[in-house]
């Protein structure tokens, strides 16, 4: 159950403007983002109204086809994105995460193309923002110690399943952020 407006002390204070949401702006907004994205490869999945998986198998620089990518998407629907680029989807939505936080990935983020990044990424990665690990699963790995993406990936997982009640789901979490495809 929501909130009246008016009992939300920070819009009284601060005196915010509020606008409904325009869901049908939205999804056409995300048409024509998918659209122009298929311009650049068939392969794409959508998996959300605002983000997708594409499969870029065959581009000699993936980077740069994904910097043209990310250009004409915002030339053209004024929508500015972000791509990361993995093996897995997991590690894609590291990337994705990279890409959109550290400016000097110009939006664009190629996890794969280096291990140390790739490492060092998942270091600095909380375990409770990983892809699939909601926030009592994070709590559980937490209390055995697995603090970040990097500590769930070099977990032994027929371990961790018999100390504590995990599904597959997570076990596929743990080979994606290895590296292999599963999800």
């Amino acid at each position: 159950m929501g909130i009246p407006t008016y009992q939300i002390s920070l819009v009284i204070l601060k005196q915010v403007t509020l606008l409904s949401s325009n869901y049908e702006l939205y999804g056409d907004m995300s048409q024509r983002v998918f659209d122009t994205v298929r311009a650049y490869t068939a392969d794409i999945e959508p998996y959300s109204i605002d983000e997708a998986f594409i499969a870029l198998d065959g581009f000699v620089d993936v980077t740069s086809h994904c910097q043209q990518i990310r250009h004409v998407v915002k030339s053209d629907t004024g929508i500015p994105v972000s791509i990361g680029i993995a093996s897995t989807r997991t590690l894609a939505k590291v990337s994705n995460h990279i890409a959109k936080k550290k400016i000097d990935y110009r939006g664009v983020c190629y996890l794969s193309d280096d291990e140390s990044l790739l490492i060092d990424a998942l270091k600095q990665f909380p375990v409770g923002n990983v892809w699939g690990v909601g926030l009592r699963i994070a709590e559980k790995l937490q209390s055995l110690g697995i603090q970040t993406a990097w500590d769930l990936r070099q977990a032994n997982v027929k371990q961790i399943k018999q100390q504590q009640q995990f599904s597959v789901v997570l076990e596929h979490t743990v080979l994606e952020l290895r590296g292999t495809a599963c999800i």
